[in-house]
């Protein structure tokens, strides 16, 4: 992409998904925590997420909310602006190259294209892998931080991000940064289901001619499509936490496929959706408000 308007597209995509990336990072991480908790826990130690905030905030205090905070308030600013750049790419190559299945007409116009849904699903997908490569040792550090519940800070065994991710480079190499890289593969294919979702609501405002501002179109079709998301994802979620949060040196789960059987052996189909309700008052806040964001930027840029 050699020209001033493609260079200009690309610059406000990066702006946008910065900003998408730390809104998301300030009203989502208090309801990450509690997920993460839920997940990561032996049976019996919550009854479920309120019991968990009562707990984090009676034996800690509101800040442990933020727990791991500075981790994704730096990689989801960048990964946020990966994923929005190379999705914004993914689409251009898909429609320059005129992929069959993946674009079609555009609606009034005889020679223009779009991307189909299946398109929108497919540059979501290779967005979403892309930007696992910076998100997925950002997650194994904030795993780790937010499942340390000690009250007091020198009865914790790391006092911020750079410890855990200095010892795990440091004893297992760049491995042991990646390990469980395929249920973060898995987890973000999930993508697809976010962006198709988010076109396919935007398309119907247009199409039934809704009368909102872009601004509002997006805010809604963001919340509606990170709740499908959520509802597909949360089970490759629970697998990768449970990776991330194993013990490097010790390790008790082999892989995706023997966390998956032992999350299945402790509790059903039912484990695999732990933290459910609190991914479920979590995702459409915090989704709408972060692709509002970009929404936002981007228009803004754009005039």
């Amino acid at each position: 992409m050699s020209s001033t308007s493609d260079q200009g597209s690309e610059l406000r995509s990066f702006f946008a998904g910065i900003g998408s990336g730390l809104t998301k990072m300030v009203v989502g991480h208090p309801f990450d925590t509690i997920k993460t908790r839920l997940q990561c826990s032996p049976p019996g130690v919550f009854k479920g997420p309120i019991d968990c905030l009562r707990q984090t905030l009676l034996k800690e205090n509101i800040l442990a909310l933020y727990k791991g905070g500075l981790a994704p308030a730096i990689s989801w600013g960048c990964s946020d602006a990966l994923l929005m750049g190379s999705l914004h790419n993914y689409r251009i190559l898909i429609l320059e190259n005129k992929l069959k299945f993946f674009t079609e007409p555009m609606p009034g116009s005889s020679d223009k294209t779009r991307l189909s849904l299946a398109g929108q699903a497919l540059a979501g997908m290779g967005a979403g892998w892309t930007n696992g490569v910076v998100a997925h040792p950002a997650e194994l550090v904030k795993v780790r931080l937010q499942n340390q519940m000690e009250r007091n800070k020198s009865e914790r065994k790391y006092s911020g991000p750079w410890p855990i991710a200095k010892e795990v480079y440091q004893q297992h190499g760049i491995r042991g940064l990646y390990r469980g890289y395929a249920a973060t593969l898995l987890f973000r294919s999930n993508m697809a289901v976010l962006f198709s979702s988010f076109e396919l609501c935007m398309r119907g405002f247009k199409k039934y001619e809704v009368n909102v501002s872009v601004g509002t179109a997006s805010f809604i079709s963001g919340g509606i499509g990170a709740t499908f998301f959520w509802i597909c994802a949360l089970p490759f979620d629970n697998v990768k936490n449970r990776l991330l949060f194993d013990d490097l040196n010790k390790p008790q789960l082999k892989g995706v496929i023997d966390t998956a059987t032992k999350i299945y052996k402790t509790g059903g189909l039912r484990n695999f959706f732990k933290g459910f309700t609190t991914v479920f008052v979590r995702a459409f806040p915090t989704n709408a408000a972060a692709l509002g964001t970009w929404t936002y930027i981007m228009h803004a840029f754009a005039s």
